[in-house]
């Protein structure tokens, strides 16, 4: 329980938003939906959005209703997309979207705080 207060005390710090705090502790515990991209030479690749920073997001929906997903996707859970996008070098955070097209975006730096809290 310790580690989701310390957590919790991250976020106030960085972000007043009780709504900001209640995603990132729901989304280490819940599964989320992403499209499963395929580069010409058939890779996988996590598909991504910029914003208006010139950030790479990577996108994720909280409902695999969600009519913005295409065939094929994918499910995961929220903690190991955290430690995924921690590691990929080309991705700047994620994107959270939900069926009502509420969104909140998350920046690595976040991420690996959230990460190093947990795994503490």
């Amino acid at each position: 329980m310790s580690n989701l207060k310390n957590l919790i005390e991250l976020t106030s710090k960085e972000n007043k938003n009780e709504n900001y705090i209640e995603v990132i502790s729901k989304f280490m515990k819940s599964e989320v939906f992403f499209n499963v991209g395929k580069t010409e030479d058939g890779q996988t690749v996590l598909p991504y959005v910029k914003n208006k920073d010139n950030l790479k997001l990577a996108l994720f929906y909280t409902e695999k209703e969600n009519s913005k997903l295409n065939k094929p996707y994918a499910g995961m859970n929220g903690e190991k997309v955290f430690r995924m996008i921690a590691r990929m070098n080309h991705l700047d955070g994620i994107v959270i979207e939900n069926q009502d097209e509420y969104w909140v975006a998350l920046q690595k730096e976040t991420i690996v705080k959230a990460l190093n809290i947990i795994d503490a």
